[in-house]
């Protein structure tokens, strides 16, 4: 039997929407979430260029409040809707267990 070590490492990636995939899709990619690193990657791009951009996607991460703040300053914050569908189903899963554990003790109980 095998022993496999498995490294995962998380990316903060800047995209450029309109590129939709194509060239230029990619504009930065930061190893990690620690935002004074992002910060010191995307600052590299001409503020005149980084003034041009209007909306900016973010996870729900707080750290990530801080990039956009510092490095987009003009730009409308939007949570991904992926992140806030993962969120709604996790807490919607969370009641429905809640519900049914209460009906279990309350069919126990008679």
């Amino acid at each position: 039997m095998s022993n496999y070590n498995i490294f995962l490492s998380v990316y903060t990636i800047l995209a450029n929407k309109k590129a939709k995939g194509d060239k230029g899709a990619i504009v930065a990619m930061v190893e990690g979430t620690i935002s004074e690193a992002i910060i010191n990657v995307i600052t590299k791009i001409p503020q005149k260029e980084r003034a041009k951009v209007s909306e900016i996607t973010l996870d729900m991460a707080g750290s990530m409040n801080l990039v956009a703040k510092r490095c987009f300053p003009c730009a409308e914050q939007v949570i991904g809707r992926f992140h806030v569908q993962k969120l709604a189903f996790t807490n919607a899963s969370a009641e429905s267990s809640m519900q049914k554990s209460r009906l279990l003790d309350q069919l126990r109980e008679g």
